[in-house]
């Protein structure tokens, strides 16, 4: 038997990789093989297993692959020594959106996890790892934004998990629609427009909106 180097080793890891993104992308989650990712790739299913430990194993592996640059923005936001966060923050989710619209690699993994990816028993393992990311995306967030109140970029009254609730919402939901309707919207556009009007808000409206008590009407309810 030919003893693999690292290096072939990597670029059969990297073909197994690309693979199983465009079968994914394809065929949906659930109705993907390892012996479907292994035809693409021109490989055996043994090639699979020797990188892998079952198809969930390797489409965390492609979402890794995606979140590397990513991560390295984010965490450029988030050290304290920062001098300004917020303008960080605002980088690091411009950057986001963009790659999601101009790389389309990027473009193919989302599309997997928000259209692809079914949520049955079989596929907890994805669906509890994207709990995880979001969960992880949540602390750093936190983090970024206890920052900027430290630095005086923002209200020491602001509601920082209301802040972070909203950003989810307004960020997950963008990317959601343009990904259903691509042709309904510049994303790269949109998302800049969205961002700055979110940190308009957080620098403005540092209760994000808090609910008025139930006992006082809201001025136009009167009877």
């Amino acid at each position: 038997m030919v003893r693999r180097t690292k290096e072939e080793a990597q670029q059969t890891r990297e073909a197994i990789l690309e693979a199983a993104e465009h079968v994914f992308h394809r065929k949906g989650l659930s109705r993907s093989s390892l012996r479907d990712v292994a035809d693409e790739a021109g490989l055996t299913r043994g090639a699979i297993y020797w990188h892998f430990k079952n198809k969930h194993d390797l489409f965390a592996a492609i979402t890794e692959r995606c979140q590397i640059p990513k991560r390295h923005l984010r965490a450029i936001a988030e050290s304290p020594t920062q001098e300004d966060p917020l303008g960080r923050m605002r980088d690091f989710l411009l950057f986001m959106t963009r790659d999601i619209a101009e790389n389309s690699r990027s473009r193919r993994i989302f599309e997997i996890i928000f259209h692809k990816t079914e949520l049955t028993e079989d596929n907890e393992p994805l669906s509890s790892r994207h709990r995880q990311m979001f969960q992880d995306a949540t602390n750093s967030m936190r983090t970024i934004l206890q920052n900027a109140i430290a630095r005086g970029q923002l209200s020491p009254d602001l509601d920082v998990e209301r802040a972070i609730l909203q950003l989810h919402i307004k960020l997950t939901g963008l990317i959601y629609f343009w990904l259903l309707l691509p042709d309904t919207f510049d994303l790269a556009i949109e998302s800049e427009r969205m961002v700055d009007t979110y940190i308009y808000t957080l620098q403005n409206c540092p209760d994000m909106g808090k609910s008025l008590p139930q006992d006082q009407p809201t001025q136009g309810n009167h009877v």
